[in-house]
């Protein structure tokens, strides 16, 4: 089978787990990105017509993005400490796509909390004749970076009985269109990590082409896979967001009947006796029914009352709470059972082990990551790595609080304005301020612009 079998390596922990982690990605983007991935369920008895308008008027709001930015906050408020690293010290300033290593890291502490990852510390390709010295490399700034992989981009691993990894497939997969003369050209890439040597493949649709195996000299693999928590050690993470994400996509679904029912209610339907049906519309636009004329019936308009959205609006809630409290937000310490509205305080105990696991985790993946570009460098990296694991609990507390108010507000205004501000903080070092003004734009289009009366 040779190389063959590359094209159809798959983790299957990873791939059990593939539709769970891009639900919670998505849910985390938000957005159109969120919107149009059919997480919006249709009924069998709602025409397409109907369910694609109820659709357009659905409004997501994020419950995960706030509490992500919320825990990476409270483990960024302080400065790291970071010794031991003058040899690889280039990495501060770049250190994957242009982007600071500050940048880089807290983006990597975002995905932690999400889902399972992969970072690669690799090394650019040059001529040693070119470069034959250090100083050389320098000045072209021919430095070690890192990248960092999703889980749908990682392809599939080996981890032995000591919790080592052996070998990793990873998609480098990428768009060509670097000739502005040329069609841009899909090219699917699978780069193969060992202890010994990388390896890439050209994976064509009926072959798979190496392209040259290369010994990188390292004596390890430059790959850290990437979780918040692991369990069972098999290299995949159990998510914290797994059942938020399914909450999350049931509040939405829950949003949209209510809209529809808040529609149904607002525009009813007169039934008048003896009214000529002779409407051709679909019945779901009838605003007219006619009824018998020879029953003793008065005109009356037919629709949803108030009392037919609670069972949605508890429903809501009941989501709602549960996410929060899973976070340690929005319980009642005196029961069992998660509690509607204000909650009775902040398990602070839960929040800062959640912290404290996020310290752990970030402070390894920091020593791992300069160490690694010591070995491409020939410089052995003893990096001392200190992240703050003091966290005041009246500072989180009063934090959390206001952020559980907010996420639980019955102002659209509200939350829509929160949200935005949440977009702008989380893409404000990954997306340009264009990308970063539409997503905003999508949240806040019908809100009243600032300097405008609401």
């Amino acid at each position: 089978m040779g190389s063959d079998v590359i094209k159809i390596r798959r983790s299957a922990e990873l791939n059990s787990k593939e539709q769970i982690y891009k639900l919670i990605e998505d849910i985390y983007v938000g957005g159109d990105t969120f919107r149009t991935k059919g997480y919006l369920y249709k009924s069998s008895r709602e025409s397409q017509e109907s369910f694609d308008k109820r659709k357009d008027r659905t409004v997501y709001i994020n419950h995960i993005a706030p509490i992500v930015e919320k825990l990476t906050g409270f483990i960024y408020a302080e400065e790291v400490k970071r010794k031991g690293i003058d040899s690889v010290s280039f990495l501060l300033e770049k250190c994957s796509r242009g982007k600071s290593f500050e940048q880089f890291i807290m983006y990597v502490a975002r995905r932690m909390f999400l889902y399972t990852g992969a970072i690669l510390v690799d090394t650019p390709q040059f001529d040693p004749a070119l470069y034959p010295t250090e100083q050389h490399r320098k000045a072209a700034g021919l430095n070690p970076y890192c990248v960092f992989y999703p889980p749908y981009e990682i392809r599939d691993f080996y981890i032995d009985d000591h919790g080592v990894l052996q070998w990793i497939l990873l998609d480098d997969s990428k768009t060509e269109k670097s000739d502005p003369f040329k069609e841009a050209e899909k090219k699917k890439i699978y780069t193969l990590w060992t202890n010994h040597y990388f390896e890439k493949f050209d994976i064509a649709e009926k072959e798979v082409h190496s392209l040259g195996r290369i010994e990188h000299g390292l004596g390890e693999i430059p790959v850290r896979i990437i979780n918040y928590q692991d369990e069972d050690a098999d290299g995949v993470t159990d998510s914290y967001f797994e059942d938020v994400a399914k909450a999350s996509q049931a509040i939405y679904n829950y949003m949209s009947y209510l809209d529809e029912m808040l529609a149904n209610g607002t525009f009813k339907v007169l039934f008048f006796p003896g009214y000529d049906e002779a409407n051709k519309k679909p019945v779901s636009e009838w605003s007219v029914v006619g009824t018998d004329p020879n029953i003793s019936t008065l005109p009356e308009f037919k629709g949803s009352s108030l009392s037919d959205l609670t069972p949605f609006l508890q429903a809501i809630e009941f989501f709602e709470t549960k996410i929060l409290s899973k976070f340690g937000m929005d319980t009642d310490k005196d029961k069992a059972y998660v509690q509607s509205g204000i909650a009775k305080g902040i398990d602070f105990e839960k929040v800062k082990t959640l912290l404290l696991k996020g310290v752990v985790e970030l402070e390894g993946i920091e020593k791992w990551v300069f160490a690694t570009a010591g070995l491409w460098i020939k410089r052995k990296v003893k990096p001392v790595i200190k992240y703050n694991n003091k966290f005041d609990k009246e500072a989180v507390t009063t934090k959390l609080e206001r952020l559980r108010e907010l996420l639980l507000s019955s102002s659209k205004t509200v939350r829509q304005r929160a949200e935005a501000i949440i977009v702008q903080e989380t893409f404000k070092d990954d997306v340009n301020g264009q990308e970063i003004d539409k997503m905003v734009n999508e949240i806040t289009g019908d809100l009243p612009k600032q300097g405008e009366e609401e």
